[in-house]
């Protein structure tokens, strides 16, 4: 997902929450890459879809093997943190009907 992302930044990125598994979804031209990591999650399964470009930013500068994503919803601002004092403010986008 990385490598779509980084090759079409100005394209939006899908996010999946699950019982413990976050899908990402990246789409460029007709490339389509899907992945999914295990995480610690026991929410609501969700759906949202992030700027790719604010996303990528953040995530390279991350250092540590561990991120802490809080959110109440898709359409609230998801609160990313980094260890005990970085924290990243990222809102979701508007996905189109």
């Amino acid at each position: 997902v990385m490598a779509v992302v980084k090759s079409r930044p100005e394209l939006p990125i899908d996010m999946r929450l699950g019982a413990n598994i976050l899908w990402l979804t990246g789409v460029n031209g007709e490339n389509i890459c899907d992945t999914s990591l295990p995480i610690e999650y026991t929410g609501e399964p969700l759906e949202l879809r992030l700027n790719a470009a604010k996303l990528l930013d953040f995530l390279q500068t991350v250092e540590e093997p561990r991120i802490q994503i809080h959110l109440t919803s898709s359409e609230d601002p998801m609160l990313f943190c980094v260890g005990e004092t970085r924290q990243y403010l990222l809102m979701p986008c508007l996905k189109q009907k």
